[in-house]
Formats: structure tokens, sequence, C-alpha cells
């Protein structure tokens, strides 16, 4: 009682000091508290008082749940993953949240890695082998793996797949050695059948076995001569191939280009993508999985002369979307009759240019569909 009047002097501030002094040390060594029990009136009547104030950490666990799901999501991983925790609730077992993730590293292992690797590949090539393969190509191993479950599901699908084709054809849809040899290949791949590679090597395979006299009595009579509107539809005629995708901003790169120096700009600027004097199927072929091609500012770009006689003046540029699709074409049937592929966009034929003093194209070029057309032998 008094506690303002003793805080106001120095000999109050001094007992006060020393009251509490003895109070702590006497809760340190004897682990215990003295309270002064004298009545009294007024506001202060009773005596000290002394209450221990309860903390309750009852929503601390949420709060730090909160704070865990602001730190994973701004890092893309999921909490499964980021803390180890299994999932909880009725039938949860995080499965779409792992996909999802995985989802995200693909992405970027798609648009940020492969082209920030590309070019230390190129280099790494050349540098092993002093030249280019066209051969050489990686991918990404995937992320998700299925259980062994999931597993013999496919594998009974893709059974009972072929089982069907082989019953429903009985020849008339495709030679049945072919669906052997396709169905092994893809087992083998697959790995669904360990051992079965060398197996067939054994064995060989459906096409390497003899057949016996009565089928071959019983092939005779299934085949029987089609009239020539019943025959069945083949495959497209194999024919030359030639793609391009042609500029839709060309002002851009023709204002440039006259700025450059260039006097006799090609009328039909284009990147083309295959050029095939081979005849090969033109929807074995396919098309691309997207309609425009759009390449940013910037980048390696480069001005060389391309031909034998070094008439082409071209702007070289870097786009994967065009480099996969070129290789796309490649592995259909189409050649190429270069060494490697080089993506560029032919500027002038001919001319006196100084490529020396020519500053390469550095804005953003947008090219179209692609467009098929034969090759022009001349």
């Amino acid at each position: 009682p008094g506690l303002a009047e003793y805080a106001s002097t120095t000999a109050g501030q001094a007992k006060i000091t020393s009251r509490f002094t003895y109070a702590n040390t006497a809760k340190s060594l004897f682990n215990m508290l003295l309270l002064d029990g004298t009545g009294g009136s007024g506001p202060n009547a009773g005596g000290e008082k002394w209450e221990q104030k309860q903390i309750n950490f009852a929503q601390l666990p949420e709060l730090m749940q909160q704070f865990l799901k602001i730190a994973a999501g701004a890092a893309d991983i999921t909490l499964i993953r980021l803390l180890q925790d299994a999932p909880s609730g009725l039938g949860a077992n995080g499965e779409s949240a792992i996909k999802s993730y995985y989802d995200n590293i693909s992405a970027r292992q798609r648009t940020e890695l492969t082209p920030a690797l590309s070019r230390l590949d190129e280099v790494i090539i050349r540098s092993a082998l002093g030249s280019r393969d066209p051969g050489i190509w990686y991918s990404w191993s995937p992320l998700w793996s299925m259980s062994e479950k999931e597993k013999a599901e496919v594998f009974k699908i893709k059974a009972d797949a072929a089982r069907t084709i082989a019953g429903a054809s009985a020849g008339t849809l495709m030679p049945i050695e072919a669906l052997s040899d396709a169905f092994v290949n893809r087992l083998i791949e697959d790995g669904d059948l360990p051992g079965l590679e060398g197996a067939i090597e054994e064995y060989g395979r459906l096409g390497d076995q003899e057949e016996d006299e009565a089928d071959l009595a019983a092939a005779a009579v299934a085949v029987q001569p089609v009239a020539p509107q019943a025959r069945p539809v083949a495959d497209a005629a194999p024919r030359t191939l030639y793609v391009r995708r042609d500029v839709l901003n060309r002002g851009a790169i023709e204002r440039w280009a006259a700025s450059q120096g260039f006097t006799d700009i090609v009328p039909d600027l284009h990147v083309t993508i295959a050029y095939s004097r081979t005849p090969v199927d033109w929807f074995k072929v396919g098309t691309s999985w997207t309609e425009k091609v759009e390449i940013v500012e910037g980048g390696p770009r480069q001005m060389e002369r391309l031909g034998a006689d070094g008439k082409y003046i071209a702007l070289l540029i870097t786009a994967n979307e065009l480099v996969w699709r070129h290789r796309e074409i490649v592995e259909n049937g189409a050649t190429w009759d270069w060494p490697e592929y080089q993506p560029h966009i032919s500027i002038q034929v001919g001319g006196d240019v100084d490529l020396s003093k020519v500053e390469p194209y550095q804005g953003r070029i947008v090219l179209g569909p692609e467009i098929f057309e034969e090759v022009k032998q001349d």
C-alpha cells in the first residue's frame, strides 16, 4: 500500500527494491513466495495478493499451420512433401497434391531447364564428338511412378486390346505377325515382362516360326481376290515434303533490314522446318501442337551466309519448338540433306553486304502455322 508515495523518494525506492530483491531471492533459494498479510482498509486492504496468469496455446498449432501453408505456396511445394506429414481426412491420400507438384516440376523442366541447358549441351556434344550428331537427344525421366497394382492393370488393358485387335481383324486389319512384333516391342520398352527380349532372341519372333501345311492351306483359302471398289483404303501415297512457317510480323524485320543496308529483301520471309527429297507419308508426320510460334526479343542471333556459294544471307535464330518439330518429322521418315538443323530466316539472296557491319535483328519474331508443300526439284 502506498506504492506511489514510496516510489517518489529515494529512500522509498530503495525499500521497494530491497523488498522485491528479497522476494526473488526467496523464490530462488526456497521455491516459495512470502506475502504480507497485513489487513487495513481502503483500496489496498487485505495485504499483498499474487495471481498466476495462464497462457493459452490452443490456437498456436493452427497459426503455425497457416504460416507453413503460406511458405509452401510461395515455394510451390506441397505440405505433404515439405513436412513429410501424412494427409488427414476421410479418403485423403495426397495423390492429387503430389501429382500437381510433379506437374509443376515437369513444366519447369521444359520451360526453364531445357532452354538453359540446350546451349551447354550443344557445346558438350561437339566437344566430345567433334561434330553434332543429330541422333543424340534426351528427354526427362517421369517423376511419377505407378504402383505394382497400377502396372498390372495397365498391362491387362494392353493385353486385352491386343487380343481384341487380333481376334477382330482376322488378318484383314493388319498381319498378325506385325501386331505381335509391335506388342512385343511395347512390352520390352515398358519392362512389363523382364527377360522377354532375351527369350525372343532365343526362340524367335512369331514371323520366324515355320508354318505347317495345314496353316498354309487355310491361309490360301482365306485369301480371296478383292474387287477394286471393295479394297481397303491404304496409307496416303508418300510424297516429297517441304514444311515452313511464314513470318507474320515481316514489317518489323523489313524495316530492320533496310536500316542495315539490305536492298533486295526476300518477299516471303519464312523459316524452313523440313525439306525432304525422299517421299514421306504426310499424315504420319502430322501437325505441330501449336499454330503460332512466338520468339521473344533477344537471345542468340547471328548473320551468316548459307549455301554452297554463300549467296543466301540469313538471320540465324534459336527456337526449341522448331528444333523438336524438325526432329519429329525426321523420325517419321523424312530426310535432311545437311549435317544439322539450324533455324534461320533468309533475308536476301546475293548482293554485296558486309555482314561484319550488320547488327542482327533482336526484336520479336512471330511465325504462322505450318505450310506443307512438295519439294520443287528445280
